[in-house]
């Protein structure tokens, strides 16, 4: 897809993170048969169809508080960054899907300088997952398990040369405050990034990694034997003969 058509389709939130992917650099995926313990743990619920693939768009956001004494930018590493995905069964996932990933943020500002305190910064995105409703293995875990090992170097400060060409420093702000919500945008609005305006030549430091976030994702449908009443549904079939396919009382 090109650029233009990706912005003028992002209208709709749900291709957001596919135009993020055209400016940003690829991430390592890999596939996991082991649930992990994770320093952050975040659950995000999603509500999808049982009678076809659902496309949804995890993503990791980094939030720089006040505690934060660092006034300098972030720098994500792409290279260094890595996705770890785990299913509670076989088929969760589509097969070749949510193997895409990339780095949607190449810097993350102080808190309270370029942004107002209490910003998250979406850093991690996909082009998208298809998943499917199947039965879990293991109940007391969730369907699937996304799991964020980000990597960045702090700003040491800078100097007076001109930037390499090229050079380009930018971020995508999300809108929702709880930092994994799937309900996300950027600043200003689908398909559009906010640029650090001084571009000049910086210095980093060492590479360091992020605290270890795991995104573990609920899902639900009609017909899961659980009446949803947070996404709507009036019944479930599993539970009530005369709920309708669509978890609504006759």
């Amino acid at each position: 897809m090109k650029i233009s058509e990706c912005l003028r389709l992002s209208a709709t939130s749900a291709l957001v993170l596919s135009c993020l992917c055209q400016v940003a650099h690829a991430i390592e995926v890999k596939r996991t048969d082991l649930f992990s313990k994770c320093e952050k743990n975040y659950q995000v619920d999603w509500y999808i169809s049982r009678e076809k693939a659902t496309r949804i768009q995890p993503f990791d956001a980094i939030f720089r508080g006040t505690k934060d004494k660092d006034p300098g930018l972030w720098f994500i590493r792409a290279g260094e960054t890595k996705v770890t995905i785990w299913e509670n069964a076989p088929g969760a996932i589509a097969d070749g899907s949510c193997s895409s990933w990339f780095r949607s943020s190449n810097v993350v500002p102080a808190a309270g300088t370029l942004e107002p305190d209490g910003t998250n910064f979406v850093v991690v995105g996909t082009d998208g997952c298809d998943i499917n409703a199947v039965k879990r293995r293991d109940e007391a875990l969730p369907d699937i398990q996304i799991r964020y090992d980000v990597a960045y170097r702090k700003e040491l400060g800078y100097s007076d040369e001109p930037a390499s060409a090229g050079t380009e420093y930018f971020y995508y702000v999300q809108l929702a405050s709880t930092p994994h919500d799937k309900n996300y945008s950027t600043k200003k609005g689908a398909g559009e990034k906010t640029n650090i305006p001084d571009q000049r030549f910086r210095k980093w430091g060492d590479i360091e990694m992020f605290p270890s976030t795991c995104q573990n994702i609920h899902l639900h449908y009609c017909g899961d034997g659980v009446v949803d009443t947070a996404f709507g549904e009036e019944c479930d079939p599993k539970m009530d003969m005369a709920c309708t396919p669509t978890c609504k009382k006759q």
